[in-house]
């Protein structure tokens, strides 16, 4: 018995380092975004949902911040929209220069087929020939922590505390 999970445990750290390899190879690194407010590295993520009153959808907001005054080690980011089940893609917004302050906004609907979202970061500046990202953070969906807001003056006030926290991390 002890030879026998001896020998699978020995199986699943040589296969978990084929799979560490294979991502090595890429350099990408690959995070799942486990909350609706974020950090990694100095980004700070933030989600935050923006209902109207008069009937409109509601707007999904993902903010991307830059939490430290030091240059930041990414020039630029996309996102993807993902359908979990096909692993289909689309751009929901493509590579542009990462900013201090960066808003994705889309509306609450489109998350319907394409619920996952991956934030994709380069050190290479937009137009840079390497398409592939240094940096995924990924999410399922939006996050169930994601607070929603009948105000826009609200949600500014609680991205502004988010990110204060996230400073402090």
């Amino acid at each position: 018995m002890k030879k026998r999970l001896a020998m699978l445990l020995a199986i699943a750290c040589f296969m978990g380092s084929l799979s560490m390899m294979e991502i090595g190879r890429c350099g990408t690194r690959e995070i799942h975004g486990a909350d609706s407010s974020f950090r990694v590295d100095c980004l700070g993520i933030v989600w935050g949902v923006l209902r109207s009153l008069q009937g409109a959808p509601a707007q999904v907001v993902i903010r991307v911040r830059v939490l430290e005054d030091s240059r930041a080690p990414y020039a630029a980011f996309a996102v993807q929209a993902v359908q979990p089940l096909s692993g289909a893609t689309d751009w929901v917004t493509r590579r542009r220069p990462l900013a201090a302050v960066n808003d994705v906004v889309s509306s609450r609907e489109v998350f319907k087929d394409m619920t996952g979202r991956r934030l994709l970061f380069y050190r290479q500046a937009a137009g840079a020939p390497d398409p592939a990202p240094d940096l995924v953070v990924y999410y399922m969906g939006v996050p169930d922590t994601t607070p929603e807001f009948a105000d826009a003056g609200q949600m500014e006030n609680y991205f502004e505390l988010a990110f204060n926290r996230l400073t402090k991390r």
